[in-house]
């Protein structure tokens, strides 16, 4: 399964390099980290400090400002 998804993934990010700005695609492909928090978060019922919490969302936010223009 993750080599199937590591597969998908890489199809998706040539994909959107190629459809898409290679500067925003990147920084969203980049975002592995932060959608690991999440998924812990929900799923395990992590708890998050402070510092996690003002860094997911300074990176969120970045990518919307990056997506934006």
């Amino acid at each position: 399964m993750p080599g199937l998804l590591l597969a998908l993934g890489t199809f998706v990010f040539g994909e959107a390099s190629r459809l898409g700005l290679l500067s925003v695609v990147s920084v969203i492909a980049t975002l592995n980290p932060v959608v690991t928090v999440l998924l812990a978060y929900l799923l395990l019922r992590e708890r998050l400090a402070g510092a996690q919490r003002i860094g997911a969302a300074a990176a969120l936010g970045g990518v919307a400002l990056l997506a934006a223009g």
